[in-house]
């Protein structure tokens, strides 16, 4: 008797993501909302959330009429001035783009499913000059599936793994309709195209 070959054991254990056609960047176009307000990317959530915050609510309206998340975080680093210590501005920026990841997945069916895709594997911000956020890495260099090489902390990614692994626990969540054709343009799946802001 023959003994059938072991399927081969996958040694990538981290998904990376960086630019904005990732699924799971923050400069990603879709459509969520929050205190019935609606955002276009998780980095317009941020950044109009640290205007508001020291009070700025000039840029905060400039910042909701932005098409581009590139132009959100330009007005929001560049214009907004951030009243406190680089400690306190991380802090701030975790709590809000975890509500505000939390919001553009569990109300979009079809980002959702791209991500408890990538379970088990943890995500893995490839920015090859962030080393707080992301790995300080790029996508196609090979030391991003070994930990130990990495040169950031990846606290983005780990971000986004702690939201995937917490919504699976969410029956409301994980028990997805796969009768419904995910790729129509039904409120949950649809993702819409955005220009830029001038």
């Amino acid at each position: 008797n023959t003994v059938p070959p072991k399927k081969p054991v996958s040694n990538i254990n981290y998904v990376p993501f960086y630019t904005k056609t990732d699924v799971f960047s923050n400069f990603y176009e879709c459509t969520f909302n929050i205190d019935n307000i609606d955002y276009n990317s998780t980095e317009q959530y941020l950044f109009s959330q640290r205007a508001v915050y020291v009070g700025d609510t000039a840029n905060a309206d400039k910042i909701m009429r932005c098409k581009e998340a590139k132009f959100c975080k330009s007005i929001g680093e560049n214009e907004v001035e951030w009243n406190g210590n680089l400690a306190g501005w991380r802090d701030f920026a975790a709590e809000k783009l975890r509500k505000a990841n939390f919001a553009k997945y569990s109300q979009n069916e079809k980002l959702r499913k791209i991500l408890f895709e990538t379970f088990p594997k943890t995500l893995v911000e490839a920015s090859p000059s962030d080393v707080y956020w992301g790995v300080g890495l790029r996508k196609s260099d090979k030391s991003l599936q070994d930990k130990e090489r990495w040169h950031g902390k990846n606290v983005m990614g780990f971000l986004l793994t702690e939201i995937r692994d917490e919504m699976m626990k969410d029956p409301k969540l994980a028990l997805l309709d796969r009768k419904r054709n995910l790729d129509s343009d039904s409120p949950d799946g649809q993702v819409r195209k955005r220009v830029s802001c001038t």
